[in-house]
Formats: structure tokens, C-alpha cells, sequence
């Protein structure tokens, strides 16, 4: 069993979420859309943790957990 820390932004998981992460899973590695590769959704991650309106970061990390839900079957 392994416990995994965070907060309510989602930036804070990100040494689990980044493909560069030390505690990535290897999620991103499955995606089957090259054009959805693992550059592509650390660029939307790292946009949600620069983006100060909050309805808008909410946009981008909904965005990603699209793409990882659609395509890390």
C-alpha cells in the first residue's frame, strides 16, 4: 500500500502526474494518440498551475483528465 500527499490543486500531485515525475506510474506512457504524448499533457498541467483565474486553471486540469481518462485505457 503506498499513500500519496497532496492539496487541492492538482500541481501539487505532480511528481506523480508529470511523465517527468519521480513517482509517475507510467500512465502517460500509454496514451495510444501520439499527438497527445506526454509533452503535450505536461504542457496543459503546467498551464493549470500558471493560470491564476481560477475557472480557467479548473478548464485545463479538466482537459487533461479527459485526454488521460479517454485514452490510458
Amino acid at each position: 500500500m503506498i499513500g500519496l500527499t497532496g492539496g487541492v490543486e492538482p500541481h501539487f500531485g505532480q511528481n506523480v502526474w508529470r511523465s517527468s515525475g519521480g513517482l509517475h506510474y507510467g500512465t502517460l506512457a500509454r496514451i495510444k494518440q501520439p499527438h497527445l504524448g506526454k509533452n503535450a499533457m505536461d504542457e496543459i498541467y503546467d498551464q493549470g498551475a500558471q493560470e491564476l483565474d481560477e475557472n480557467k486553471r479548473k478548464a485545463l486540469y479538466d482537459e487533461w483528465q479527459r485526454i488521460v481518462a479517454d485514452h490510458c485505457r
